[in-house]
């Protein structure tokens, strides 16, 4: 897998850490890296996760780290958290689709199956590509020239112009799903906690936060949910096409 060995932006947090310690720490966690100890460049990366430190540098790395552990579950989420910071980032993507893949395999190994990945991205998860006013008014933009382009349709006779707008129209039309969608999840995304994925091999859906109530579902490691509240040491979840239920929140990455 591809590793970009590039420098770190930190900022000062409220901790009597200093910024060039944390820089220290994330080059310890290159170093570890490139020595192929990828559980001492996660334990570095995590320290400064916790820190506070939101950056897609740190993100990708940790990510790139889990995944060399074979932690797929934790490395989605580290990549996940890496593209809503820097959505055009083409390590974190390529992380992200190596990671769903080994999972992927993994499964398939264990089941005799085939290597296919299992669910989807959550409608929340795409939303997060765009801000919302972008979303926004590219859905309106995209709605306009789609209108245009098919009422020009009706009374355009040449030829060229109406194959020139038959094709603005189709082009206006993808666009209007790719933006509405993207909006929809911005607003899906506003009602939720967060979006996740189960970091643990298994999570045990309860009916009720507590251990002792009745299973209602297992999710396997790197299912999505979506995360729709918080109790204790519980979320409560939701995926698509399966019940809501309780799990440990150490079973949940968010992002």
């Amino acid at each position: 897998m591809t590793r970009a060995w590039l420098g770190i932006v930190v900022f000062l947090v409220a901790s009597p850490v200093r910024a060039d310690s944390l820089d220290e720490r994330f080059q310890r966690a290159l170093v570890a890296l490139d020595a192929h100890r990828p559980a001492d460049a996660a334990t570095e990366l995590h320290r400064l996760v916790a820190l506070g430190i939101e950056d897609p540098e740190v993100f990708t790395n940790l990510g790139i780290a889990e995944a060399e552990s074979m932690h797929y579950g934790r490395a989605i989420v580290a990549f996940e958290r890496a593209l809503s910071l820097r959505p055009s980032d083409p390590i974190a993507r390529e992380g992200l689709d190596n990671a769903e893949t080994m999972l992927a395999r993994r499964r398939a190994d264990a089941t005799g199956g085939t290597a296919t990945i299992e669910g989807s991205r959550t409608l929340a998860t795409f939303g997060r590509a765009f801000s919302e006013p972008v979303a926004a008014f590219g859905t309106l933009a995209c709605a306009f020239v789609a209108c245009l382009a098919i009422a020009g349709l009706a009374f355009v006779r040449r030829e060229s112009v109406r194959i020139a707008l038959g094709t603005l129209a189709v082009v206006g039309t993808l666009g209007l799903a790719t933006f509405g969608t993207a909006l929809a999840g911005r607003a899906r995304f506003g009602a939720l906690i967060a979006p996740g994925v189960v970091v643990a091999p298994s999570a045990i859906a309860r009916s009720a936060p507590d251990s002792r109530a009745p299973t209602l579902a297992t999710f396997e490691e790197g299912e999505r949910v979506d995360v729709v509240e918080r109790n204790g040491a519980y979320y409560r979840i939701a995926a698509h096409g399966r019940t809501r239920g309780w799990v440990l929140r150490r079973s949940i990455g968010t992002y």
